[in-house]
Parts: structure tokens; C-alpha cells; sequence
């Protein structure tokens, strides 16, 4: 062990680099997983070199995956796009907006049953 690491020996090296890389993580990550689980003399400069000679990983790098951008549509007035929002999300026209209550079963008979804070 170093430093709460395993130290694997030089037999088993490519074995566990073929591990790291497994999934394409990239250099970045491939060498945080590294450092978190394995150790020997020189493992960056295998990292880097790995991920130098994969294909994949080049490609991966000089293109990442693009996302579509959404514009946020602009409001008709106050609280309209919340209501929207809401509306869509429910499948209904009914938006209720209060404070949150402390008593169990909201307006129940009876004295008021206090509700711890999370």
C-alpha cells in the first residue's frame, strides 16, 4: 500500500490501465480514478500516453457531444409563465399558491398538530 493505494507491479500495469480506460473517461478522469485506487512510479505518463495513442478518446475530445439550446419564452405578464409552466406540468388550468402549512391535515378540528422542520 501507498498512501491508502494499491501498489500494482509492473506485470500487472497494462492490465489495470486497460481497467481506467475502460469506458473512455478521458485523461482527466482516467487519472482521478488513478489516484483514488492504484499506484506506481510513472502511472501519469502511461495515463497520458494511453489516452494519446486511443482514437476514441481523440475523437471524443475534438468533438463533445452537443446539446440543442432552448430560448426561455418571454412572458405575457407577471406569473404567466410560472402559471404555464405549472399548467403543463399538471394538465390543468388551477395554479394554488400559498404559505406552507405547519398543521397536520391543514384546516382539520382540533388543536393544531406541530410538524417538525426537516
Amino acid at each position: 500500500m501507498y498512501a491508502g493505494r494499491i501498489v500494482v507491479p509492473a506485470s500487472l500495469q497494462t492490465e489495470v490501465l486497460k481497467m481506467l480506460h475502460c469506458g473512455h473517461p478521458g485523461m482527466k478522469r482516467m487519472k482521478s480514478l488513478a489516484r483514488q485506487h492504484v499506484y506506481w512510479p510513472g502511472i501519469d505518463q502511461q495515463i497520458e500516453e494511453v489516452v494519446r495513442k486511443c482514437e476514441t478518446c481523440a475523437t471524443e475530445a475534438k468533438a463533445p457531444k452537443k446539446t440543442e439550446l432552448h430560448s426561455w419564452p418571454k412572458a405575457k405578464g407577471p406569473w404567466k409563465q410560472l402559471i404555464e409552466l405549472y399548467k403543463k406540468a399538471a394538465g390543468t388550468g388551477t395554479l394554488s399558491l400559498g404559505w406552507p402549512s405547519t398543521r397536520v391535515g391543514g384546516e382539520a378540528e382540533g388543536p393544531p398538530a406541530e410538524v417538525p422542520d426537516p
